[in-house]
């Protein structure tokens, strides 16, 4: 009986619990299955996420960088004040400088040309400034007008201001605004000033002292591109007049209303 019991001990438990032993060690491999599973979905998700939030902060980005404020760092800059916009006097300049380090310095550049040109009771206001076609270059455009908008430019001023203007066009006289900032404007132009402004070319006295005005006629260019292009504009009217071999025909009077005068003169 006693080697019975001990058979009866050595003899292996049921398949059923054996089974249950597999059981659990197949439950054990299902779980690590499911959970690299889940890690894996948890790294594409929080990808995908990263992928989708940078995406917006770009788009979130690009649309501020459309906004008013950050536009005219980049394009230009166009001014809201009515009264600037309507002056009566209205002039322009190149500095070759970015339009983003300009827009900067408005109140600065508003100061140095008053300080140029201005006189009693008026004020200097910047209305647009554009980027040219090389990127470090903008045109400014500038307007002079009463300090209050109750009260007008006196005539002594608008006759004070008229010269220092013919003398910009002429390059007598030289814009000087902070080099360190905006450098040396360039290309002097008036675009509008009340009743105009006669700039006479520079001509020898021999030839001024017999003439006379045949005529006037208008061209629609600026005078500063007239005086550059004087001597062409003399050959193609001595050619279209027919003149004589001692006659020379010029402009002599030039206005900012497009206003043109013909003079003759005798070599």
């Amino acid at each position: 009986m006693g080697k019975l019991g001990e058979v009866e001990l050595a003899v292996p438990g049921p398949r059923g619990g054996g089974g249950g032993g597999g059981g659990g060690g197949g439950g054990g491999g299902g779980g690590a299955l499911l959970g690299s599973c889940v890690a894996g979905i948890g790294r594409c998700v929080t990808l995908k996420c990263v992928f989708v939030l940078l995406l917006g902060v770009g788009v979130l980005l690009s649309a501020l960088f459309w906004l008013p404020p950050f536009r005219a760092f980049r394009s230009g800059f166009v001014s809201d004040d009515p009264d600037a916009l309507s002056a009566n006097i209205h002039a322009s300049f190149i500095l070759e400088k970015p339009v983003s380090l300009l827009v900067a310095q408005i109140g600065r550049l508003e100061y140095d040309i008053y300080e140029e040109i201005g006189v009693p009771n008026s004020k200097v206001s910047i209305i647009s400034m554009n980027s040219l076609a090389p990127e470090n270059s903008t045109n400014v455009v500038f307007g002079v007008l009463p300090e209050s908008k109750y009260a007008s430019i006196s005539t002594p001023a608008l006759s004070v201001l008229r010269s220092s203007f013919i003398e910009l066009v002429l390059k007598q006289l030289n814009l000087t605004l902070t080099p360190s900032i905006f450098g040396q404007p360039v290309s002097f132009e008036l675009l509008r000033f009340p009743g105009g402004i006669n700039v006479i070319p520079v001509q020898s006295a021999s030839i001024w002292e017999r003439t006379q005005i045949l005529f006037n006629f208008t061209l629609n260019n600026s005078v500063e591109e007239v005086l550059k292009n004087l001597d062409e504009l003399k050959d193609q009217l001595k050619f279209g007049l027919n003149l004589k071999s001692n006659e020379v025909h010029l402009p002599c009077h030039m206005d900012y209303n497009g206003y043109l005068n013909l003079c003759k003169g005798f070599k």
